[in-house]
């Protein structure tokens, strides 16, 4: 089972944002996501959830997004107990389709589901 955590996060009231991926329940995670959860998932959603807390200081909670397909179009779906800015960010990085189509631009099917937990 694919299991990897990142946790970004400083001292005094710095925001923190914890990534941590598993498997879809219907296709084999990519091998190169594990590698690239600090680079391409963590720094773009720590980043747009700083932005966030900016006008609203107290946003906080959880984000589950899970991507499935193949040949470079992979489909997700987010859910959880967080505010739609939240939502937002945890997706952020998947909307690149240029960095999608490295995780799943083959005919054999890939799926992976990406955690967030927010923390102000």
């Amino acid at each position: 089972m694919l299991s990897a955590l990142f946790l970004l996060t400083s001292c005094g009231s710095d925001p923190s944002v914890t990534v941590t991926s598993r498997a879809h329940p219907e296709a084999p995670a990519p091998k190169s996501l594990s590698g690239a959860l600090a680079k391409e998932f963590q720094r773009p959603i720590l980043r747009c959830y700083t932005e966030a807390l900016a006008t609203q200081d107290d946003l906080a909670g959880k984000v589950s997004v899970s991507v499935y397909g193949s040949h470079g179009i992979l489909k997700q779906t987010a859910d959880g107990d967080a505010p739609p800015a939240l939502i937002a960010c945890a997706q952020a990085p998947l909307q690149d389709g240029k960095r999608m189509r490295r995780f799943g631009d083959g005919p054999v099917e890939v799926g992976f589901v990406i955690d967030v937990v927010f923390a102000p």
